[in-house]
């Protein structure tokens, strides 16, 4: 089979992951290394720069924030530890389908009022179909352990609570400020540490900040439409205004203020520089 640069991009991007859901039929087929999994084509290093050698990928996890909004994401199990992670994935926006043979009285709720795909069932390893995003909060092993294969064999990052064994990802506690959120996570070795530093952290963080995050971002987006070369200084003046002293004490419109006077200073100082220099 003859391939030029051309089909060889578009093969290699349905693979890797612009198609997630394509399948190929005729894999023996493929130019080259393309029939073989991702994984043994892109063996995973890390580089250490030190040495310049390769070593082994490290352990360690990497942090981030996803946006769940309208994904669809597959729980198996409706308990009450299910009923928790579920508030929390409608809350970011998901689109979220459950598979129990039995459920909490709050699931069946949300599933009457069309918060939630309900299957009574139990679960077999095609529910887990389409998911981008998985779920597994049972106390049964082999369901878990089963969740976790579907998930693997569709490349479906998957959490199984309370078994760090089985997760791709850790659930982090976290300190809900929004927009300003601080995440805090232990990797799956002390849960309830976690959650006590977040009590701790909720205690210092103050819950006007988020307001104050949001506006500097309203801001933000004003100067990058209006004046984009003026966003980095911009950005940083935000960063840095005694302004927040002043929305935390609930002075917000006198902050607010402060703010619009700063910026409109910034940006006046910097164009008499750049007219001085001309």
């Amino acid at each position: 089979m003859a391939c030029n640069s051309m089909e060889m991009n578009r093969l290699e991007a349905e693979i890797s992951g612009n198609r997630p859901n394509a399948v190929f039929t005729q894999a023996a087929s493929l130019p080259f290394s393309l029939a073989k999994p991702f994984s043994e084509r892109y063996p995973a290093r890390d580089l250490d720069h030190r040495s310049k050698e390769f070593r082994p990928l490290s352990s360690k996890l990497y942090p981030l924030f996803l946006n769940l909004k309208h994904k669809p994401v597959m729980v198996v199990g409706a308990g009450r530890v299910a009923v928790r992670k579920i508030r929390a994935l409608l809350d970011c926006g998901a689109s979220v389908t459950v598979v129990a043979p039995e459920a909490d009285p709050r699931l069946l709720e949300m599933a009457d009022r069309g918060q939630v795909v309900y299957l009574k069932k139990a679960f077999e390893d095609g529910d887990m179909d389409g998911a981008r995003l998985a779920v597994a909060a049972t106390p049964d092993r082999g369901v878990n352990e089963a969740a976790h294969r579907a998930a693997a064999r569709l490349g479906v990052f998957i959490n199984v609570v309370d078994v760090p064994d089985l997760c791709d990802f850790h659930v982090p506690s976290v300190v809900d400020r929004a927009p300003l959120r601080v995440a805090i996570s232990t990797e799956g070795n002390a849960p309830a540490l976690a959650r006590n530093l977040r009590k701790e952290l909720e205690s210092i963080v103050p819950e006007a900040l988020g307001g104050y995050v949001a506006h500097i971002g309203a801001l933000r987006e004003r100067v990058k439409t209006e004046r984009p070369e003026f966003v980095s200084r911009a950005a940083e003046m935000l960063a840095e205004s005694e302004a927040k002293s002043l929305w935390l004490a609930g002075k917000t419109e006198e902050a607010k203020n402060r703010l619009e006077a700063e910026l409109d200073d910034l940006m006046k100082k910097t164009s008499d520089n750049e007219e001085v220099r001309a």
